[in-house]
């Protein structure tokens, strides 16, 4: 796809949004069940969306059950060790100073605070357990000092949970594992039950049922921004090597159907040879090709540059000298010639990405993203002197006159 009807496709994705009203209406019973009937309800949708009857006292995972995890999955325990200390390296390198404004006998300004109790969702399934996600946001939340850290998670066959979400649970600092996953956590998190204490936020990533119950809560409880699906854009300039392009689509697109990936090129030849790579490792892989991808090509650097802002994607990978700076404004990550899973694992640097055309006005996870700031003033007789009449001029200009008479009165003195 080239030149203008690349761009009215472009355009169209700056309205891109999935109906939810039907996940809206599946998730809305659940809500209301879990605040009405507590435990009870969170067993009923527990056996009827994972088929995995559990009793309120086999929600939260074992401390022993933890700790043996750490000896079930042998030598890969080095593994998760390295991950949790290069995410712990990376964001203990951030600093969140309180700013304070100090005048003789007063101070003023912004502290900030962890938040005391979170919780966090991870996605797992047979075959599958992204205990990496799990650690790239349990790492954070203690390293900002949080204490109280709680992880729920879709309970496997049996209600077992993967013993590498349990060890990277127990190496993250987490302080409760629940085996109680999707809208169903959602629920109860933002309220509590009798036996799951509410927290303050919800982080995490799942299906859209899981999203879309966390949209649902989110007037009664903080919560994180979408992260999913997957939005991977790649600016690809003259020269590049199309397999390597090829392979960045395919190993993002393992993510699943819904992930949403695209080319942007100022070649059409190079952008015909990526879409030919592609369906040959995927034929070679007998793996299905995902339902949003697409190539595009525009005219020269600029315009790339400007499609990407408008796309406002999670991350975007640069591939190919430019030959001038690019600015990306309305984008969760950049990264310039960078194998996408190094990021993705290994750096340290943050996993989760604003989908769904957040990067708009948010970056990716960082350390404010568990903490809140307070105001903090500390007055004296010098402050008053010094402030006093501003504040008495604006109070009346905006007609609070019992807030000037208050300020005047305070400034006569006894």
């Amino acid at each position: 796809m080239k030149g203008k009807d690349a761009w009215k496709f472009l355009v169209e994705l700056e309205s891109r949004e999935i109906d939810l009203a039907v996940f809206r209406e599946s998730v809305k019973p659940i809500i209301e069940q879990i605040k009405l009937r507590e435990d009870e309800a969170v067993s009923e949708f527990t056996e009827r969306l994972y088929g995995v009857k559990l009793s309120p006292e086999e929600f939260q995972v074992s401390e022993d059950a933890m700790d043996e995890a750490l000896s079930q999955i042998g030598r890969d325990l080095d593994t998760i060790e390295e991950l949790v200390e290069r995410v712990r390296e990376f964001y203990s390198m951030q600093r969140v100073e309180d700013f304070v404004v100090r005048r003789d006998e007063s101070e003023y300004g912004v502290r900030w605070i962890p938040l005391e109790r979170i919780g966090i969702h991870v996605p797992e399934g047979e075959g599958f357990s992204y205990f990496s996600t799990l650690i790239y946001t349990a790492v954070p939340a203690k390293v900002a000092g949080v204490h109280q850290i709680y992880v729920f998670t879709p309970p496997l066959a049996g209600g077992q949970v993967s013993p590498y979400l349990l060890a990277a649970a127990k190496l993250s600092g987490v302080k409760k594992m629940y085996r109680i996953g999707g809208p169903v956590a959602v629920a109860a998190m933002a309220y509590g039950t009798t036996t799951i204490q509410e927290v303050q936020k919800i982080f995490g990533t799942g299906d859209l049922l899981f999203m879309v119950a966390k949209r649902m809560v989110s007037p009664d409880v903080a919560v994180d921004f979408p992260s999913s699906p997957v939005e991977h854009v790649v600016v690809v300039g003259r020269g590049v090597d199309a397999e390597r392009v090829a392979w960045e689509l395919v190993s993002q697109a393992e993510h699943g159907l819904d992930t949403f990936l695209m080319v942007l090129t100022v070649d059409e030849a190079l952008a015909n040879e990526i879409a030919k790579e592609a369906e040959e490792i995927l034929d070679g892989l007998s793996m299905p090709a995902v339902d949003d991808a697409s190539v595009l090509v525009l005219d020269g650097w600029r315009e790339l540059e400007e499609a990407v802002d408008v796309i406002s994607p999670a991350r975007v990978l640069v591939l190919g000298d430019p030959g001038e700076e690019l600015r990306f404004t309305n984008v969760g990550a950049v990264l310039w010639d960078t194998p996408s899973p190094l990021a993705d694992y290994a750096l340290g640097v943050p996993q989760r990405l604003p989908s769904s055309r957040y990067s708009r006005f948010r970056g990716p996870l960082t350390l404010f993203d568990f903490m809140k700031s307070v105001l903090t003033v500390r007055g004296s007789d010098e402050l008053v002197k010094e402030f006093g009449d501003l504040s008495v001029r604006i109070a009346k200009l905006e007609g609070m006159d019992f807030h000037a008479r208050y300020i005047e009165r305070f400034m006569r003195g006894p």
